[in-house]
Formats: C-alpha cells, sequence, structure tokens
C-alpha cells in the first residue's frame, strides 16, 4: 500500500494564528517611546556604586598625574633647557585648556614671565590665599607648586 502525506499536518500556508489579547503591563511606559517610569530609578540605583567607583578611580588618576609631573618636574634643570610638564591645578582642571587658558609653565623663565593677572590665577589654582602675597611671594609658590628646584 502506498503511503499517503498527511494532510492533517500544519504548515505555513493552512495555519491561521489566533491573535492573542495584549496584556496590559503593570507600569505602562510614560510616553510611547519611553522605559517605564521606575525603569530609570532602578537603573540609577543600580549603576550608582559604579559611577562611584569610576569617579574615584578618576580622581586617583588626576592625583598620580598631578604628582608625576611634579616629581618630573624637580628632575628638570633650572636653565632655560628645563622642560617642564604641566601640572594640574588642585581641583585637577588643566591651566592650559578651558575655562583659564593660560600660559603652559615648561620652565622657570614662563613663570617668571606671567603678567599679574596669570600669576594670580596662577596662585589661585593652585591653592594660595589672596592676601598679603607679593610677586616674589606668589612666584615662589608657583615654582614650588610645579615641582621646579629653582627657589
Amino acid at each position: 500500500m502506498p503511503r499517503q502525506p498527511h494532510a492533517a499536518l500544519p504548515t505555513q500556508s493552512n495555519t491561521r494564528r489566533v491573535k492573542q489579547p495584549r496584556r496590559q503591563p503593570s507600569n505602562p511606559p510614560t510616553s510611547e517611546n519611553d522605559e517605564p517610569a521606575w525603569f530609570a530609578r532602578a537603573m540609577e540605583r543600580a549603576l550608582r556604586p559604579i559611577l562611584d567607583n569610576l569617579n574615584e578611580l578618576e580622581r586617583g588618576q588626576v592625583r598620580i598625574w598631578r604628582n608625576s609631573a611634579i616629581v618630573y618636574n624637580g628632575t628638570c634643570s633650572t636653565g632655560d633647557n628645563a622642560s617642564f610638564v604641566v601640572v594640574p591645578f588642585a581641583d585637577s582642571t588643566d591651566p592650559t585648556e578651558q575655562p583659564h587658558h593660560l600660559p603652559p609653565l615648561k620652565s622657570c623663565q614662563a613663570v617668571y614671565d606671567l603678567n599679574s593677572c596669570q600669576r594670580d590665577a596662577y596662585c589661585r589654582g593652585y591653592g594660595l590665599a589672596r592676601r598679603n602675597r607679593n610677586v616674589e611671594q606668589c612666584t615662589k609658590f608657583i615654582l614650588t607648586a610645579i615641582g621646579s628646584i629653582a627657589i
């Protein structure tokens, strides 16, 4: 007896999908393209420790960068051939970039060549109190702050 194909098996062409009713989510999205309102809060709570760790690592990296620059500058000569690296301010910003735009202190002569506004900005950035400072004190403070031994 020859074998007959099973006509009762469903195929793509002869099956009809029954549409299931959509269940309403317990926390519907706030708009059609947003995630549910709870999602952002949950993600913030979940990611907060990671972001805190990253921020602490970044602060540590800036401290290392700052200390390395100071130590390196201390190994440089004191004459015109000195080639210092830029030392970040106490708040970890680069004095040569925004918002400061100060000239880079690549040598002792660069410190001596600062005008009064630039000298004051460097003193503030490196943490010298404003009261009772004269040009000589400020210059010595900047040289010490960047690690120069030419004081």
